[in-house]
């Protein structure tokens, strides 16, 4: 059974790169047709030389749906580990505050106390 396939969806299912499937449509090695600027490339389900032997790694991604979700999970995570990293950056953040407040305290405090030391020391000279 051949269907009209676009360049993307043809690579992945043959295992190759777009580039790859251009340079074979513009070699003429393929057949094609275009539609509104968009390319699609005959399927009649035969196995191309590029990926004779390899049914073992073609079923790690048969599918285009295999890959997007795998591009899914991997957003996901991604996502998760990134909100992670801004969590404990903003707790940093917050101890160091804490830091510059008690910091910030102890300076109010002495500068406190040298004006009352200045102020004895005055009276009794």
């Amino acid at each position: 059974m051949s269907s009209w396939l676009p360049i993307t969806e043809y690579a992945v299912k043959n295992r190759l790169s777009v580039s790859t499937i251009r340079r074979k449509i513009k070699n003429r090695e393929l057949q094609h047709k275009q539609e509104n600027g968009k390319y699609f490339v005959l399927d009649d389900g035969q196995t191309t030389d590029a990926n004779i032997g390899t049914n073992k790694t073609k079923d790690l991604y048969s599918s285009v749906d295999e890959v997007l979700e795998f591009a899914e999970r991997s957003i996901q995570e991604i996502t998760k580990l990134n909100n992670e990293i801004i969590n404990e950056k903003e707790a940093m953040i917050n101890l160091q505050k804490k830091k510059i407040q008690n910091l910030e305290e102890e300076l109010s405090e002495l500068k406190m106390l040298i004006n009352v030391l200045e102020k004895k020391h005055t009276l009794s000279v």
